[in-house]
């Protein structure tokens, strides 16, 4: 059984979004990923939520996304 090991970068964009940037993947590996999180966001809300794939001016692809922020657990 071959393992393949994705390579790849979490970086926030603005107040709202971070993107993944994936390196030396093949466009169609971040495409099935793209499309198994749109998948989900129409079950639940338990996955980011997908915004948009796009191309950073270095042609690195990035996976746009949601951004999320960690709750403080003494807010409940």
């Amino acid at each position: 059984m071959e393992t393949t090991i994705l390579s790849y970068t979490v970086i926030a964009l603005s107040e709202s979004e971070a993107a993944k940037l994936f390196f030396e993947n093949t466009r169609s590996e971040i495409s099935s990923e793209a499309e198994k999180m749109k998948f989900a966001n129409n079950i639940n809300d338990l996955v980011v939520k997908f915004v948009r794939l796009d191309l950073l001016p270095d042609d690195t692809e990035v996976l746009v996304m949601e951004r999320l922020y960690p709750i403080d657990f003494r807010a409940f």
